[in-house]
């Protein structure tokens, strides 16, 4: 039973001001949210929504959060019934399925597992050890691009992610040309536009891309069930996921996965699961949270690994400068290392 529930404040800040969705963000608040059973195990969870993406403050998840913190202290857990596919992993009756207040109670549960109950994850999750790595897609958003491309290719990273919509439709053209002739058509390029095109604009854009290297383009527009059947481009859908996840398009490749924004961790093994099913792909990502949180995405990456290996989004741990986890990630070979 948990028995206890504490907050620890944190603010992280960005190296550089970070633009989502009309948001011009200079740091990332947040709480740690610790659990504390009978015995004394800790879990933590996070609570820090993305201004621009969730649609509620950091103040009024908060306030959410404590009448949901008021049932989980007075049930008993049984651990004979815990299913990951399911709010709560089914621990908890619980109507308010807010997905930041999902992610941080199942961080925390994932969290005091580990802890209390490993055996537990290790059977569901297909683990030998919890020390995590998992293939990773670096982050390029407005870096110095020379210097940037020396470190791709010192960390052997072949998959990387490009934030475009924030310069003029040529200029993100010249930028992703230039990459791929300088890196000789080697690296794999995951094109996030987080809606900025109307659908004329992306079919220019679309018919003028280097597509032998085009994983695919992230949320292009907000109408991705209105694209030009003809244009010969994979789609991925993040923001948009929720909206048209049923939707049978021959563009729709991938999905990228927030579990943050996305229904928390459960809501994420439903999907991974959901996308083997109809041979989509899934990469997990990370709404710019912190190290420790970082740390159970890539447990979901290594169980979404264990259908097909993809690259991750969690190079977001590069943008800050001052998160202090005790587990910090490092990139090698390829890949992410908890």
């Amino acid at each position: 039973m948990i028995t206890a529930a504490q907050y620890n404040f944190f603010e992280h800040k960005f190296k550089s001001p970070m633009a989502i969705k009309g948001n011009l963000l200079g740091k990332k608040q947040g709480y740690f949210l610790n659990l504390i059973d009978s015995k004394g195990n800790v879990g933590v969870g996070e609570l820090s929504p993305l201004a621009g993406l969730s649609s509620k403050s950091l103040t009024e998840v908060k306030a959410d959060m404590g009448h949901v913190l008021g049932q989980i202290l007075k049930t008993p857990i049984n651990l004979l019934q815990i299913d990951f596919k399911k709010p709560y992993f089914n621990l908890f009756d619980i109507e308010n399925h807010d997905s930041n207040i999902l992610f941080c109670i199942e961080g925390a549960l994932l969290s005091l597992l580990e802890t209390a109950h490993p055996e537990i994850l290790k059977a569901f999750f297909k683990l030998q050890d919890f020390d995590l790595s998992v293939p990773l897609n670096g982050l390029f958003i407005d870096e110095e691009l020379e210097k940037t491309m020396e470190g791709w290719e010192s960390q052997g990273l072949k998959d990387i992610k490009i934030k475009i919509g924030r310069r003029s439709i040529k200029e993100d053209l010249a930028l992703i040309w230039k990459i791929y002739r300088k890196t000789k058509g080697k690296i794999n390029l995951r094109l996030d536009a987080n809606q900025n095109f109307d659908l004329e604009d992306f079919s220019f854009f679309a018919k003028n891309l280097p597509l032998q290297v085009i994983d695919y383009v992230e949320d292009p527009v907000r109408e991705i069930d209105q694209i030009d059947t003809d244009l010969k481009i994979p789609i991925a859908l993040d923001e948009t996921l929720q909206n048209f996840q049923h939707l049978k398009s021959p563009h729709v490749k991938a999905w990228v996965i927030k579990p943050s924004l996305a229904g928390g961790f459960s809501k994420a093994i439903e999907l991974i699961e959901e996308g083997v099913k109809r041979d989509i792909k899934i990469v997990i990502s990370s709404a710019f949270e912190s190290n420790l949180s970082l740390r159970y995405l890539a447990l979901l990456a290594h169980y979404q690994n264990t259908f097909t290996a993809t690259a991750c989004g969690l190079d977001t741990f590069r943008h800050f400068i001052n998160d202090e986890s005790r587990r910090k990630p490092y990139i090698k070979r390829g890949n992410i290392h908890f």
